[in-house]
């Protein structure tokens, strides 16, 4: 919840980038065991983690939702991992 709510971001739009059910991102903010979470999933996770760490100053979150609304969730998917994967 934390990478979600320092992006501003729904749980609908992060659901939609993840490829989930927004029920699982509920599921995911409520439990505080450990989660069995997909590879893909994980690394996308951690790779938001970082760029939140690294650049607390740019509204990816923002970006990501226009992305969402205005082409899909494969666009706001390619802004996602344009961000984690572009040197700091």
């Amino acid at each position: 919840m934390r990478v979600r709510c320092a992006l501003g971001m729904s749980p609908f739009a992060f659901a939609a980038v993840l490829g989930v059910h927004v029920s699982t991102i509920y599921r995911w903010e409520q439990t505080s065991t450990k989660l069995a979470i997909d590879p893909l999933q994980l690394a996308i996770l951690e790779g938001l983690r970082a760029y939140e760490a690294t650049h607390p100053s740019k509204p990816l979150g923002v970006k990501i939702t226009r992305a969402l609304v205005s082409a899909g969730t494969l666009a706001g998917l390619r802004v996602v991992l344009e961000a984690i994967t572009a040197s700091p």
